[in-house]
């Protein structure tokens, strides 16, 4: 009877333990660490392409997003819905990561919506972007 309770105990053990892993688990939260960035893609919204290679824009857009930290969400795979889209690459020209950036409080990462639960992403800065590279004809 007792070998019964104690295998009882830890079949509950072990489920109260991997749940508690999957709900509060690093899948639900993410924070961005680009590690030698050199370049950008950022696409907009109808298509256009910028690639930035200024040294300042790519640093202020890279640490905006390295500030926010995010929590999934919802699948986005049957949502309509995009932003303009960020890609990281490196000195390779290897993608890093890339994310589509929806408004200052959510992105689409990884086929999922996530959510700023702290701060939030400058995305007038995205636009600048756009304006400023359309405005020098790149």
């Amino acid at each position: 009877m007792r070998k019964i309770s104690a295998g009882i105990l830890s079949l509950i053990l072990i489920t109260a333990f991997a749940g508690c892993s999957s709900d509060t688990g690093s899948n639900k939260i993410k924070s961005f660490e680009f590690e030698n960035v050199s370049k950008m893609m950022v696409i907009s919204v109808d298509g256009k392409r910028f690639e930035v290679t200024d040294t300042d824009m790519v640093q202020k857009i890279t640490e905006n997003i390295e500030s926010v930290r995010f929590e999934k969400g919802e699948s986005n795979e049957n949502k309509n819905g995009f932003g303009p889209f960020v890609q990281w690459y490196d000195a390779n020209g290897d993608l890093i990561e890339s994310i589509s950036v929806m408004g200052d409080q959510t992105i689409i990462y990884d086929g999922f919506l996530w959510t700023a639960a702290n701060g939030n992403i400058d995305a007038e800065l995205l636009e600048n972007v756009f304006t400023e590279l359309s405005d020098k004809g790149e």
